[in-house]
């Protein structure tokens, strides 16, 4: 197969796939398509060979995922604002002086 059928059967293929995701993680529809034609360089400059169609799929979404990753900490891809939006840790729950009234109250009824 030469490279232009090769690359015509990709972006048949994995584009909408690859654009959806990179959507999905950047919800900007420019750096979507940026990281599509990345991955699609990446995919014609390195040929691989795969076992079977969904190892191909799966090796390609995740570059696309791993692209969208390293957009977002890079310094001007809007990293901090957008991961803190994904990835929020609940706060630490500060003992209040109710939690150990009602252990001090456990322990003098129980006899422990």
């Amino acid at each position: 197969m030469n490279p232009n059928e090769q690359a015509e059967r990709l972006v048949n293929a994995y584009a909408d796939a690859i654009l959806r995701l990179s959507y999905s993680y950047l919800k900007n529809t420019d750096d979507a398509q940026d990281i599509c034609q990345t991955v699609f360089v990446k995919l014609l400059s390195e040929p691989r060979e795969f076992e079977s169609a969904e190892h191909e799929r799966a090796y390609i979404l995740r570059m696309a995922s791993n692209a969208c990753k390293d957009l977002l900490k890079s310094p001007g891809g809007n990293g901090p604002a957008v991961w803190k939006r994904f990835w929020r840790f609940p706060r630490r729950r500060r003992r209040t002086g109710r939690s150990w009234r009602r252990s001090t109250r456990f322990r003098r009824t129980t006899g422990r």
